[in-house]
């Protein structure tokens, strides 16, 4: 199926990340309530009418894997463990829960409950999980599985309440649960459902969805969003665009994308400190969001039948500049990063004519950072002619990308020249260039004032070019040396200062 891309946002981060928003083909109207992300490529959808959808292929094709013994119930909350096992939760008056280990062409009935309404279901691992629902009987739904959500005990989790929950409105991380009402209480446990308590949402009766990117960093909203930075021990109202209900939250590091029930997804940064529209569908309103537990594509689904993909690549290291200039023979490479994440180094590398790309060097990179960086490499001692460079930029994982390429034509010199040493005076190393239009012998060395030859710095044949070498007088006392070069018919003799 093919997809049409509406919209791509570049946004800087600390690494910058790239969004795409796209519409997928869903194949059903039927409002869409609950979304369950695998990874980039295997998700699930429950929605009205026992529509369940299921994609292997990240969405490019969805089937309908619903109907059967759910019939037409409504699909609130759904759980994908994988392409072939997942949960779902129906309630048409009585709650039902059903497993699939065939990818949906059948499923097993493993829960029902008369009068009540499971909400959500979060496994914390393949066997391990819970789940939650409106009370029954003056006490929550409070329910958990030890083998996949196979069989379901609730013993031990007798939590009075006067409050009803809502579908998809519970978050897990570690021995930390939360779950949302139809109040301005949040249940919370911080020792996997020993013990349990209430925080406050502030201003807000209802908390229709919650989500924590740390175990202190969290959303969740009603009619609008309420943020915390401590846990959930204090939640205080933060300001995002839109109108309507509160009906998705996920995000990751300092990131958020939420949406209302209305047709826009919504975008942080900075942990909520600003916000811009990410994308807009043309028809339905939003009613969940989630993002891949192993990825990082988003799915978003609507009452129309509408899904939304979000595909977003974290680029490592961003660059800002990169350039190459000759220096005699010679190139001089530099340039810069706005931000780097887990950034190894970079590995230089060169080609000339119709050869592949060579390694020529590496440069330590600066690990993580948000702030720029500078770096140079110098190619010494080319032949004429024109080279192509690039950075090979490489993560600590050993994942890699490249850099755009730049050229730069070193030019062989016209005349014999033996320049002047620099630094000069110098201690205790100081480095002579020379130039020679063609190929040949050269011989290069270091006279003290006696005349006595103390050192040979060049003695063999040399390619057309400039050239650079490196005089070291660790083992020389201070005062005037003289070097000299004789190549082809060309001699010249300079003066130098050694000054410990």
């Amino acid at each position: 199926m093919k997809k049409i891309f509406l919209l791509l946002v570049v946004l800087f981060l600390p690494a910058t990340i790239l969004a795409q928003f796209a519409e997928q083909t869903s194949g059903t109207t039927q409002a869409l309530y609950t979304v369950s992300a695998v990874d980039n490529s295997v998700v699930w959808v429950g929605g009205a009418g026992g529509v369940i959808l299921r994609t292997t292929d990240g969405g490019t094709t969805w089937s309908n894997v619903g109907g059967g013994t759910i019939g037409t119930n409504p699909v609130y909350n759904i759980w994908a463990f994988d392409a072939n096992t997942a949960l779902c939760t129906t309630s048409p008056g009585t709650t039902f829960v059903y497993r699939t280990t065939d990818g949906g062409t059948t499923r097993t009935q493993v829960f029902t409950q008369a009068g009540g309404f499971i909400d959500a279901i979060w496994m914390t691992s393949a066997t391990n999980g819970w789940m939650y629902g409106d009370p029954v009987g003056g006490r929550w739904s409070l329910w958990r599985t030890s083998d996949g959500g196979v069989t379901w005990d609730s013993t031990g989790l007798y939590l009075p309440t006067t409050n009803a929950g809502w579908n998809n409105a519970m978050f897990i991380s570690g021995n930390n649960i939360w779950f949302g009402t139809n109040s301005t209480n949040i249940v919370y446990s911080s020792d996997n459902g020993a013990t349990w308590s209430t925080q406050t949402a502030t201003g807000q009766v209802n908390s229709y969805v919650i989500w924590f990117n740390n175990a202190n960093t969290g959303l969740t909203g009603g009619t609008q969003f309420v943020a915390t930075t401590n846990g959930g021990t204090n939640w205080g109202a933060i300001t995002v665009p839109g109108t309507g209900t509160v009906s998705g939250i996920t995000g990751w590091g300092n990131n958020w994308l939420v949406c209302r029930q209305a047709t826009g997804l919504y975008w942080s940064t900075d942990n909520g400190g600003t916000w811009a529209t990410a994308y807009t569908a043309s028809a339905g309103n939003y009613y969940h969001i989630a993002k891949a537990r192993n990825g990082e594509n988003v799915w978003a689904v609507r009452s129309n039948g509408g899904i939304t993909k979000g595909t977003f690549q974290v680029v490592p290291v961003e660059f800002s500049s990169f350039s190459a200039i000759p220096s005699g023979s010679g190139v001089n490479l530099s340039w810069s990063t706005a931000t780097e994440t887990n950034n190894s180094g970079f590995e230089i590398q060169r080609k000339s004519g119709s050869s592949d790309f060579v390694t020529v060097g590496f440069v330590q990179g600066s690990g993580t950072t948000t702030e720029i960086k500078n770096y140079t490499f110098t190619d010494p001692d080319l032949q004429s002619g024109l080279y192509s460079y690039r950075l090979k930029q490489v993560d600590f994982d050993g994942s890699y990308s490249y850099s755009a390429v730049t050229e730069v034509n070193i030019e062989l010199p016209s005349v014999y020249s033996l320049s002047q040493n620099y630094p000069n005076p110098f201690n205790p190393s100081t480095t002579i260039t020379y130039s020679v239009p063609e190929a040949g012998n050269v011989r290069l060395s270091v006279y003290n004032l006696m005349g006595e030859e103390i050192a040979s710095l060049v003695n063999g044949n040399v390619e057309a070019g400039v050239h650079t070498v490196s005089f070291d007088a660790s083992g020389f006392a201070s005062g005037t040396y003289f070097y000299r070069i004789d190549a082809g018919n060309y001699s010249a003799v300079r003066k130098m200062i050694l000054n410990k």
